[in-house]
């Protein structure tokens, strides 16, 4: 076990190292760290939604709900720690971010909601609520919340 600690921490330093340099003339140098707080914030949201449409038994709406939540909480984390890499949690910045955030939270559940009333397929729905915002929410990330770190 901590054999595999070690190496998944090697790993996130890696990872690190070449977001911290950037990829040059390829990618800005936020970009990975982007993808991946946003590859981490879909698969809870995801992970979370099932759960709680599959074990839970909540309807679509609030699993939606609460996952999008959930998972905002985690890309706020990761985002804050690893991508722009502050060194505090500071709850201003969270609630800027959720805040900044709250166009894109309901672009999000009204895309979903409104995909899931024609196909009955709550993960292509949650999955269309995701992508509706991806960019948008890059830009507001690295301008808005941590354009002063």
């Amino acid at each position: 076990m901590i054999k595999k600690l070690k190496k998944l921490k090697r790993i996130f330093l890696l990872f690190k190292k070449i977001n911290n340099n950037g990829i040059k003339f390829v990618l800005p140098k936020f970009f990975l760290g982007y993808v991946i707080a946003g590859l981490c914030s879909v698969f809870f949201l995801l992970s979370i939604q099932n759960f709680l449409i599959n074990y839970l038994k909540i309807d679509f709406f609030n699993s939606q709900l609460i996952s999008t939540l959930f998972a905002l909480l985690i890309s706020f984390s990761i985002n804050n720690f690893y991508t722009f890499s502050s060194k505090k949690f500071v709850y201003k910045k969270l609630f800027k971010f959720l805040l900044t955030n709250f166009i894109t939270i309901c672009l999000n559940i009204y895309i979903a909601l409104n995909i899931f009333i024609y196909t009955q397929n709550w993960l292509i729905s949650s999955l269309s609520g995701i992508m509706s915002a991806v960019f948008l929410n890059f830009i507001i990330y690295k301008y808005k919340i941590w354009f002063t770190d």
